[in-house]
């Protein structure tokens, strides 16, 4: 069975031997969790165009797509991935200046 390109088996290599964990960046206005690309699209996980991409890293957006993609995780693995705060920014994250998903 496939999801977009990705088989079962790839999904089973996104298993981390301990909890996955995803840093959270945030700035005055709005907070991010960064994911690996790969593990998205495994994770058949679409983020709106609120999210941004940068190379192989989509930073899900804090509302929406994070928590979305924290469910799916959850589903999939059978409990909650660590997420870790990162220093949050005093000032608009650069972030903001990445490219946004494409709805």
């Amino acid at each position: 069975m496939t999801t977009h390109g990705a088989t079962l088996d790839d999904l089973e290599r996104t298993r981390a031997p301990d909890p996955a964990r995803f840093d959270f960046f945030s700035d005055p206005c709005h907070g991010w969790l960064r994911v690996p690309m790969p593990v998205l699209d495994v994770m058949n996980v679409r983020p709106s165009s609120c999210s941004y991409r940068n190379g192989d890293w989509a930073y899900l957006e804090e509302d929406c797509d994070a928590p979305r993609f924290l469910r799916a995780w959850e589903q999939v693995h059978g409990c909650a991935p660590v997420v870790v705060e990162r220093e949050p920014s005093r000032q608009d994250s650069h972030i903001r200046r990445y490219a946004h998903f494409s709805v």
